[in-house]
């Protein structure tokens, strides 16, 4: 499918860098990217006006859960269309789910594939007894909407045994496998932790195989510095949560130290308990902590965008992530109010974030657009 994308007002390459191309227009071609600027007409071309819009990469979920409570945890692909649907129009193009039951695995990848949202499922191990899930991932369908995923959580509460036998599981599966941590659950926990296994808990997984480049850790608030060193020289990633974490005060706040790694992403949490899943929220939130003096630290917007696209991107394996030729289309139209007094690009993002997106487009495909 050939489509472009007309006259954007801005077209936010990246990032970091920050690239940013003004009054362009973007060429997409069997859902890659194959111009960006004054595109020469291409023919039986399907035209949207950009318009009064600022173009920027789909955005990244790497911690979602899609059920209210753990009652109703992947008892329906209703709850779980909803939740994508919902991400869809706020600019979201990928996601990890962190909760939907094993039976439904090949639903919700047919799901994913159907509506247009590229997900990481798989899983979730919690104690011993879900080890006998880890059979689902033999039938599990790879395409470039659902990747494979193992969930554990939390991981205090597993002995060492069944983090042995779920390393034993990875090592036996051909295709890529993305593991997804969550971790911390309070400081007591952590603590408890490491008076019982002598260990503390990054320090252990090194051990055991599990941080890897493929390993995805959230909530990771109480780490100590080394654990922080281990996590770089493992290029392995950290998922923060802002709004749930920062505002809600449920796993502490992240130390400043981790805003050096490598890979650093962002996940919404828990859709059912925020009022909006705009990104604006956890970018307030993440920047109102850090604005104390006492951190002498500041996240700008444009460095947690990163996070949210290219970072994300990477870790949950997808080869979007930002826009260039030659990449998949997966990008966010964003609002952009022409009479707002603030004219700077962050001032315009950051009032683009606050509303549903104009457009949101997957491997080229518009999956979302303001009726």
């Amino acid at each position: 499918m050939c489509i472009v994308l007309k006259e954007c007002r801005y077209v936010v390459k990246s990032f970091k860098p920050f690239q940013v191309v003004e009054l362009a227009n973007i060429a997409i071609d069997n859902g890659v990217v194959t111009c960006i600027g004054n595109c020469k007409p291409l023919q039986n071309c399907y035209e949207l006006d950009c318009g009064s819009g600022i173009a920027v990469p789909g955005f990244v979920s790497m911690h979602t859960h899609v059920s209210a409570d753990a009652e109703t945890s992947g008892n329906s692909i209703d709850v779980i269309k909803k939740v994508l649907g919902l991400m869809l129009r706020y600019g979201y193009t990928a996601a990890h789910i962190v909760d939907a039951d094993s039976e439904m695995l090949e639903d919700v990848c047919r799901l994913a594939e159907e509506i247009g949202m590229r997900i990481s499922v798989g899983p979730l191990i919690s104690s011993s007894k879900d080890l006998k899930k880890l059979s689902f991932l033999k039938f599990f369908k790879y395409t470039p909407y659902c990747l494979p995923s193992i969930n554990i959580s939390p991981v205090e509460d597993l002995d060492t045994n069944t983090l042995i036998a779920i390393k034993e599981s990875i090592s036996s599966y051909t295709t890529p496998l993305h593991i997804h941590i969550a971790s911390s659950g309070d400081l007591s926990k952590t603590l408890d932790y490491y008076r019982k296994t002598g260990s503390w808990l990054i320090t252990a997984l090194d051990s055991l195989g599990l941080l890897t480049e493929k390993t995805c850790i959230a909530h990771a608030s109480w780490i100590t510095t080394w654990e922080i060193e281990r996590v770089k020289e493992r290029d392995s990633c950290i998922v923060l949560t802002p709004f749930a974490d920062v505002v809600k005060g449920v796993h502490g706040m992240p130390h400043t130290l981790l805003f050096n790694i490598n890979k650093l992403c962002f996940g919404i949490d828990n859709p059912w308990h925020r009022p909006s899943l705009s990104l604006l929220l956890d970018i307030i939130a993440l920047q109102a902590v850090y604005s104390n003096r006492t951190w002498s630290f500041y996240p700008d917007t444009l460095q947690i965008l990163h996070y949210i696209t290219t970072l994300g991107a990477t870790a949950i394996g997808s080869e979007a992530g930002i826009i260039e030729v030659g990449k998949r289309a997966d990008i966010a139209i964003l609002h952009l109010d022409q009479n707002a007094l603030n004219k700077s690009i962050s001032g315009f993002l950051l009032r683009g974030l606050a509303y549903n997106t104009k457009y949101t487009v997957v491997e080229g495909r518009v999956v979302w657009r303001v009726t």
